[in-house]
């Protein structure tokens, strides 16, 4: 026994000598790439900030859960978070590794996800779930996908009562067959009539759009061409082609008035104005 710990004593005073002589020997090699090459000790001062900057940040999030006592989950990538991964259902199952209540990052904001249907009923029959919202309240009282609570089931309970109980299978053919029989077709005649090419995207565009104004409103599009068709469609494409923009920057900077500061000067607009135009236009 005494000559078996003596061995593996010697085996590892051994090993530790041949480490701290290799360890030695690339400590003088990089210390004379440091001195020799100005590009080399750029690359390692830039890898170095990031290396750093990653870790302190990783430590942050990690000490700021625990302070607020949060449960545990993924750290994201710097800047966006998790903003990324946030629509992936793959990550989102992989998030029930963590338990049945997990932490991530949107942006620079913390964000906790329930994964269990049963807590988060029971969590959203609490008067203090009227008050959570995915980005701001303001956004929230404007779309119902960022809402909570009550505000989120008196919403819901609407659209089901004006929209979804009148459109049934029956009503939405009937609606898409005489849309297609009254403008379409004439569409499709007139530029047979004229021998031009028909071009079918903004023909069937309009469809769901007429569906959802008669099933509402009781109203429908006189023509493809209708200035309240055209108007919306405008205006839904220019929000598109910002969106991008303002994703970015609510990922960089969140939702408060510094974010929606730097919204406006980058992309031109914010998600509150492009709502609320959208509204003024219905």
């Amino acid at each position: 026994f005494f000559f078996s710990k003596l061995t593996r004593s010697i085996i590892m005073e051994a090993t530790l000598d041949t480490l701290l002589e290799h360890f030695e020997t690339v400590r003088e090699s990089i210390s004379k790439l440091w001195n020799k090459s100005k590009f080399f000790r750029i690359i390692s001062l830039v890898t170095g900030s990031f290396t750093a900057a990653y870790t302190f940040r990783n430590m942050w999030i990690w000490s700021y859960r625990k302070i607020h006592r949060l449960p545990g989950g993924s750290f994201g990538y710097p800047m966006i978070g998790d903003g990324l991964k946030i629509i992936d259902p793959v990550w989102l199952k992989s998030q029930a590794t963590f338990g049945v209540v997990t932490s991530y990052m949107m942006g620079p904001q913390y964000g906790i996800l329930i994964n269990e249907p049963n807590l988060a009923k029971k969590f959203y029959t609490q008067p203090f779930a009227n008050n959570q919202y995915v980005l701001n309240e303001e956004l929230a009282k404007l779309s119902f996908a960022t809402g909570n609570g009550k505000m989120w089931r008196d919403r819901r309970r609407m659209i089901y009562a004006n929209l979804m109980s009148t459109m049934k299978a029956a009503y939405v053919e009937k609606a898409t067959k005489k849309f297609i029989k009254t403008k379409l077709f004439p569409s499709f005649d007139k530029a047979a009539k004229d021998d031009k090419p028909t071009v079918m995207q903004p023909l069937f565009r309009p469809i769901g759009f007429n569906i959802v104004c008669q099933a509402c409103f009781g109203k429908e599009l006189q023509s493809l061409n209708d200035p309240f068709w055209l108007t919306f469609d405008k205006r839904v494409t220019e929000n598109n082609q910002r969106q991008e923009l303002q994703i970015a920057c609510f990922m960089a900077f969140g939702d408060g008035k510094i974010g929606q500061w730097m919204s406006k000067q980058i992309s031109g607009g914010s998600f509150t104005e492009d709502l609320n135009d959208l509204i003024d236009i219905i």
